[in-house]
């Protein structure tokens, strides 16, 4: 006597030769709705299957086996949409960067927006304004201003993409006042026996208020 195997609506029809069908609707929103992370009973509640339906589906390592392969493909493509799009916004930062005003201008040294197409940079301008204007004799003249997208910003993004971000340099105006002033006090502190701290208000004494630049520097040195 052969035994009678519970339905498992999740799992697919089957034909009499027991050849795969493709799967229904309810079937396939069910699906969906695991791969969007919902658990097998509220997934199949969602899908349209009855509550009792829903509550009595038993297991089965197929539909679980294609939900997993699902996300997993799922989240692939997605990985490499990312990367592509990542390798295309850098594309650009390149082409800004390397493109210049030449780029556009005819052989002249007019603008043209042909000569900018046959470039490959028509992309690459900002804005365009014309002017149009006339002479006392009734001549016709027509200028244009052209913008490209900045080249400094393009190339302060790659370094920051790529780690190469340039540190700041430090004010060499100050560096060279701070040497003038360290000399000063070194002459002052050797000459009158004193330490650095009251050589440094014996020279603010002398200063007064008529170098700022440079008495900002001095109480650096007062301790």
């Amino acid at each position: 006597m052969g035994t009678r195997k519970k339905y498992d609506p999740s799992a697919g029809n089957q034909s009499e030769a027991g050849s795969k069908r493709q799967p229904t609707l309810k079937q396939r929103r069910a699906e969906e709705g695991m791969r969007q992370g919902k658990n097998r009973h509220r997934a199949h509640l969602d899908a349209g299957y009855a509550p009792s339906t829903a509550k009595s589906l038993p297991y089965n390592p197929r539909l679980n086996a294609r939900v997993v392969e699902s996300v997993a493909r799922r989240r692939a493509e997605a990985i490499a949409r990312a990367q592509s799009s990542t390798d295309t916004l850098v594309g650009y930062l390149y082409q800004i960067a390397d493109a210049s005003v030449g780029d556009v201008l005819d052989g002249r040294g007019e603008f043209s927006v042909g000569a900018a197409r046959r470039n490959g940079v028509d992309h690459l301008i900002k804005k365009v304004k014309k002017t149009i204007r006339h002479t006392k004799e009734g001549a016709r003249i027509e200028t244009h201003e052209v913008e490209m997208y900045s080249r400094l910003e393009a190339i302060a993004q790659l370094r920051a993409n790529f780690g190469m971000k340039q540190e700041p340099r430090p004010n060499t105006y100050d560096e060279d006042r701070r040497r003038e002033v360290e000399r000063a006090l070194s002459r002052i502190a050797e000459r009158e026996g004193v330490e650095q701290s009251e050589a440094a208000r014996r020279l603010l004494e002398e200063l007064g208020d008529d170098v700022p630049h440079i008495t900002r520097i001095v109480h650096e040195f007062i301790h």
